[in-house]
C-alpha cells in the first residue's frame, strides 16, 4: 500500500514488436521497510522500483536501492522478478514467478546465504497480498457493464493504458474472445470518456 503514495511516472514504449508499459517509482533518502532492510542492509536508501509489460501476460519488476545518492553505481544492489500469467478459466490462472539477482548477491541479514534466497522466501508474504486484490479486482467481473461507468483516478492511469494496449492488439490480430473465459463485452475497456484519457 505505501506505493500507492508514491508518485509514478507511466512510459510508454512503441519501438518493439509488441507495446511496453513502464511505471517507475523513484523514492529518495527513504527509511526501507523490515523486509527491504532485512534483504540488502541498508537503513536508508534511495530506491527504483520499474514494473513492465513486456507482453500480454509476460511483466517484468526490477528493484534497486543503494545508499543516498549512489544508485546508478557499484553500490547498487537489485533483483529483476518475471512473472507470467496466464488465463485458464473465468475464475482462475496460472501464476509464474522468477527471481534473479547480480551474480554474488549475499542476503545482508546472513551473508553465507545468496540474496535471491531472501527474496524467494519472502515472497509468500507479498504474493498472499497481491492476491487479496486481484480476487476482489476479479470480483467486479461478475457486475454486468449496463448502467455502470468507469471513474478513473490518477493512480489508475498505467492500467487504462494497459487495457488500452491489450484491446488495440486484440483488434489488431482480430482475436475471437474464448466464450468460456469471458464475455466479449467485459473484456473490452469502456469508450474514452475525456479528452486526457485519448493519450
Amino acid at each position: 500500500m505505501a506505493d500507492a503514495k508514491v508518485p509514478v511516472e507511466i512510459e510508454r514504449d512503441l519501438s518493439g514488436p509488441a507495446p511496453v508499459l513502464r511505471t517507475i517509482r523513484r523514492r529518495h533518502d527513504f527509511v526501507l521497510p523490515p523486509m527491504t532492510r532485512d534483504r540488502f542492509g541498508l537503513e536508508t536508501a534511495d530506491q527504483i522500483q520499474v514494473h513492465e509489460m513486456v507482453a500480454p501476460s509476460l511483466f517484468r519488476v526490477r528493484v534497486a536501492v543503494a545508499p543516498p545518492g549512489q544508485l546508478g553505481t557499484d553500490a547498487e544492489q537489485s533483483f529483476v522478478l518475471h512473472q507470467t500469467i496466464t488465463p485458464v478459466s473465468a475464475d482462475r490462472h496460472i501464476w509464474r514467478r522468477a527471481t534473479s539477482c547480480q551474480a554474488g548477491s549475499r542476503w545482508a541479514a546472513d551473508p553465507t546465504r545468496r540474496l535471491v534466497e531472501a527474496i524467494v522466501e519472502g515472497a509468500p508474504t507479498v504474493i498472499a497480498q497481491d492476491r487479496w486484490a486481484i480476487e476482489r479486482q476479479q470480483a467486479m467481473f461478475a457486475y454486468r457493464d449496463e448502467g455502470y461507468r468507469e471513474v478513473h483516478i490518477k493512480t489508475d492511469g498505467a492500467v487504462v493504458m494497459a487495457r488500452r494496449i491489450l484491446d488495440e492488439m486484440e483488434c489488431a490480430d482480430g482475436v475471437h474472445v474464448d466464450p468460456g473465459l469471458q464475455s466479449p463485452a467485459q473484456t473490452r475497456m469502456q469508450p474514452n470518456r475525456r479528452a486526457a484519457d485519448l493519450r
